[in-house]
């Protein structure tokens, strides 16, 4: 019985590689765009916007994210270069940052909304 299921056991793991594979792809593209912009002293690190990757996902079929959210694809060693976290920007909206960067990337945030009031 195992054998006829397998394809469907493992397609959790599947979108979750993909998932991963995109969400890498897209940071790779927010750094370069980033480094671009502000030079090799930014003055945040570089983001992924939640709504982007999320419509990225659904362009690969992949309409519901939450799985993958949990999963220890996503949130990874908190050491490893690939590890993400959600967060929110200065507008208040969701953003995928790399943990290594989250700390920076918060401070950064809530320096923003303080010299905004």
């Amino acid at each position: 019985m195992e054998a006829k299921f397998k394809k469907y056991m493992v397609a959790s793991t599947d979108t979750n590689q993909l998932l991963d594979f995109e969400l890498r792809r897209l940071y790779a593209v927010a750094s370069h765009l980033h480094t671009v912009q502000y030079g090799a002293e930014p003055p945040l690190p570089a983001s992924v916007d939640g709504e982007e990757f999320e419509t990225h996902a659904r362009q690969l079929s992949v309409h519901d994210c939450s799985a993958y959210y949990a999963s220890s694809t996503f949130t990874g060693d908190s050491s490893a270069q690939y590890a993400f976290r959600i967060t929110k920007d200065v507008q208040n909206r969701d953003v995928l940052v790399r943990a290594v960067d989250e700390a920076a990337f918060v401070a950064y945030v809530e320096q923003q909304a303080a010299a905004a009031q």
